[in-house]
């Protein structure tokens, strides 16, 4: 990896260059995780469920257990969730968790510990005996929009460009009423 020095010049020219769009920085590199999270990233991991407690490659450690609760430390990302998405990817699969004994509560307890916005499982099936788990979790983890039947919060008419919420809107629509065909004067 370049010195951060580099990641940062880097990191900057990806920042600016997409401004309008959610950005993740990867996890790997704590300075960088740092220095992305602080100018408004999110942030994401690639081995969500490697519940191996030891390695003897040094490009691929244990990571659920020791790794990823320090990183996160040590980054200062344990409120990102709170601005921006938090997205991780599972180690292997999730069939590979059930054939290696993996604890399934913990590594999905552990997500929502770091507030999971959003999970890439693959496209590997879930084991039939974890679904009902797998339906929990996804019911308490990231964004959740619920929409109600019969509730209309902002009738479907042309709005002025300056309104950025349907109560903005509501208050300058008398005036341009007059302004926009078809609406209610």
């Amino acid at each position: 990896m370049p010195a951060f020095a580099y990641q940062k010049e880097l990191i900057d020219i990806w920042l600016d260059a997409f401004q309008r769009t959610p950005l993740l920085v990867n996890f790997d590199e704590q300075q960088a995780l740092t220095y992305g999270t602080e100018h408004g990233a999110g942030w994401r991991l690639d081995c969500l469920g490697d519940m191996r407690t030891s390695s003897t490659n040094p490009y691929f450690p244990a990571e659920m257990l020791e790794i990823y609760p320090q990183q996160v430390m040590r980054a200062g990302i344990q409120d990102v969730w709170q601005r921006k998405p938090v997205s991780l990817e599972v180690c292997f699969t999730v069939a590979g968790w059930k054939e290696r004994g993996y604890d399934l509560d913990y590594i999905l307890d552990q997500a929502l510990r770091w507030h999971v916005s959003s999970a890439n499982i693959k496209s590997a099936p879930i084991p039939s005996e974890w679904k009902t788990q797998f339906e929990s979790f996804q019911k308490k983890m990231g964004y959740r929009f619920i929409l109600r039947p019969g509730r209309n919060l902002c009738k479907w008419e042309r709005l002025p460009r300056s309104a950025t919420t349907c109560e903005s809107a509501s208050s300058s629509r008398r005036e341009l009423s007059s302004d926009i065909p078809g609406a209610a004067k």
